[in-house]
């Protein structure tokens, strides 16, 4: 099953519903690769279609909250650098939430959060 999912409709979403979000990132091409990035990570759960945007929507603002959020870090090595966000100095709303819908849904296998970075 292959949910249809507005891309451009979740991008103007985040806009409304998470402006103080989008002023931290402030870049469009940006905000639009957050939310490709969320409908790759969200299309393989087949989301039902009454969540699906949301599910996408919210897992692009958890990714743009991690990348703006003080709690990141960045290593070095040569010419490779991982960086990464240490969520458990922060409460993220936005993980909370799609993981509560994911559970609700039953878009995991043992109702225990699969989710997060």
């Amino acid at each position: 099953m292959t949910v249809d999912i507005n891309q451009d409709e979740i991008v103007k979403d985040v806009r409304v519903y998470n402006t103080d979000l989008v002023k931290k990132v402030d870049n469009d091409d940006l905000l639009t690769d957050y939310v490709n990035r969320a409908v790759i990570y969200v299309s393989p759960l087949e989301p039902p279609k009454v969540v699906a945007s949301t599910l996408v929507r919210l897992w692009a603002c958890h990714l743009m909250n991690n990348a703006v959020a003080d709690n990141v870090t960045s290593k070095k090595l040569g010419q490779i650098t991982e960086t990464y966000a240490d969520t458990s100095k922060n409460d993220d709303e936005f993980l909370d939430e799609f993981n509560r819908l994911c559970n609700q849904y039953g878009l995991n296998a043992s109702g225990v959060t699969l989710y997060g970075l």
